[in-house]
């Protein structure tokens, strides 16, 4: 009988994996930021700012940015002298080239107090608007002597474009693809507060049903 030949197959080579590209210490490119201001003694104050970003090597964002930002305050002396009423507006918006470490937080102190720093995402395109009345506590009334203790209330609310997933990241979080399609958000919050010269407590209640008590410095 003829004996069986056992054959063992060899796989060809495989070649070694390329070694993964070291990261450039320096991701930050150069920016370029230009400035438009308006201002008049008791009116709104308008702002808008563009920037461009000149990138020092291929890894570096290229993208554009556009800022527009409104303040104002109003006194309101007829319900208490020193009262008023300030009001602040922002826009922003900025081409696909923006990384998500650059992008706006939707939600925090900037956008909605009745929320954490990028609750709602990290936004590349957004709208914010704020409204809040303070009245001065104890005091004589006296122009030239301004009480430092303010009672407030105060709404704030605000809708963007955010990179998906980005709400459950937060800032600081992992990065996620900055080229996946954007995710309308939106949210709002009222709350009361009281101020201590630059020191503010607050209490908030925003729409995701979140109560929220701060301490911050007023800015």
């Amino acid at each position: 009988d003829a004996g069986a030949v056992a054959e063992t197959a060899v796989a060809p080579a495989q070649p070694a994996p390329e070694p993964p590209r070291a990261t450039p210490l320096l991701d930050l490119p150069v920016t370029l930021t230009a400035h438009l201001d308006s201002q008049h003694p008791g009116r709104v104050r308008h702002r808008f700012t563009l920037r461009k970003t000149m990138p020092l090597h291929p890894r570096c964002p290229d993208y554009v940015q556009v800022e527009y930002r409104a303040k104002s305050e109003i006194a309101t002396p007829f319900v208490r002298a020193g009262a008023f009423i300030r009001s602040r507006l922002q826009a922003s918006v900025a081409t696909a080239g923006q990384p998500e470490y650059l992008m706006r937080a939707l939600g925090g102190a900037s956008t909605i107090r009745g929320m954490s720093s990028g609750e709602l995402g990290l936004a590349r395109a957004l709208v914010s608007a704020s409204a809040e009345w303070r009245v001065p506590i104890g005091g004589s009334g006296d122009p030239g002597q301004p009480s430092v203790f303010f009672g407030s209330l105060f709404a704030d609310c605000a809708s963007g474009y955010v990179l998906p997933g980005s709400e459950a990241r937060g800032c600081g979080g992992a990065a996620g693809d900055e080229d996946a399609p954007l995710d309308a958000a939106r949210g709002a919050c009222v709350g009361a507060g009281i101020l201590v010269g630059p020191i503010k407590f607050e209490f908030t209640l925003a729409t995701t049903g979140e109560a929220r008590r701060t301490m911050g410095i007023d800015y």
